[in-house]
């Protein structure tokens, strides 16, 4: 039997049924083989590490993680037996074409699914961001939705239903304008990289963090990380450690100041921490950089 055929809808259109709202922690030892879903799904990341698969691209996940991805789509859940993955799920239809089926088959390993128990395919006209798999970072401010949802579901309250129902179609809302404003932030996301990277070259002299940098451009620091690394492939912390580095490597070149002092100059309270990053990049340490320039010196 054939699945079903593809629904074209406009965002208005939407009538979601919640099928069920997990708020689980991911058994490590169950397989991380490539599955697909027979309905849509929306996971949030609330704790835990692992790596989630969706068709050929991987992503590490970290708390305040989003994903969405839809029927007949391959997955995988690789967890991390150590730190196991605890998530919430949103099981879901756009749709109430399939609204007595609250429970749908386990997602099966690609070998057993059958296309036919799709409950729907949807392609949403005038929200194209919803027709194919999507990933938000650092998405904070979804937890407590997600946590509502949850509740509501554990305590099957009268109108349970129709009250998920619609608590649902205001977080899909709520998602496709942060997606959009995504999209449109790609080039402002390139010049703020390049406004951090100026940032930190001008306060070498200071104990920088990621902390302390998203607190200057009003951002979370783990969001402002990934922004970082997507655009630079460093991670911040890393970079500002780089940087200092070699303003270091540049000091103790130009100058006759002390290593402790060209520490105290670049932000840095504790002489072994900043020797451990400096021979970390370089393979030396400043002292013993020092004391080869004052040999050198000595022999000439």
């Amino acid at each position: 039997m054939p699945a079903a055929p593809t629904l074209t809808l406009a965002f208005s259109d939407i009538a979601p049924h919640v099928r069920y709202v997990q708020h689980i922690t991911l058994d490590p030892a169950i397989s991380g083989q490539p599955k697909k879903l027979y309905d849509h799904r929306l996971t949030y990341i609330c704790g835990g590490a692992g790596e989630i698969h969706i068709e050929d691209r991987v992503y590490i996940c970290q708390k305040g993680d989003l994903f969405y991805w839809g029927p007949d789509i391959r997955y995988a859940i690789h967890r991390n037996a150590e730190n196991p993955l605890t998530v919430m799920n949103i099981h879901f239809d756009f749709t109430q074409s399939h609204r007595t089926k609250r429970f749908m088959p386990p997602a099966p390993f690609l070998p057993q699914f059958q296309a036919d128990r799709i409950t729907e395919k949807v392609e949403l006209t005038d929200a194209p961001l919803f027709n194919r798999p999507f990933y938000l970072p650092a998405c904070f401010q979804m937890e407590r939705p997600f946590l509502q949802m949850a509740e509501e579901y554990r305590l099957q309250k009268l109108f349970s239903g129709p009250a998920l129902n619609g608590m649902l179609l205001s977080l899909l809302a709520s998602l496709y304008r942060l997606l959009a404003h995504q999209g449109e932030a790609g080039p402002r996301h390139r010049e703020l990289a390049d406004e951090i990277m100026d940032y930190i070259h001008a306060n070498l002299d200071k104990p920088l963090t990621n902390q302390s940098v998203a607190a200057r451009f009003s951002f979370h620091p783990n969001y402002l990380n990934r922004l970082f690394v997507r655009h630079t492939a460093t991670p911040l912390h890393r970079y500002i450690l780089n940087t200092k580095a070699d303003k270091a490597m540049e000091m103790l070149h130009s100058t006759a100041l002390p290593v402790t002092e060209i520490a105290r100059t670049l932000g840095f309270c504790d002489i072994s921490h900043f020797s451990r990053f400096f021979k970390e990049r370089y393979g030396v340490s400043p002292s013993s950089l020092r004391a080869g320039q004052l040999t050198g010196k000595q022999s000439d």
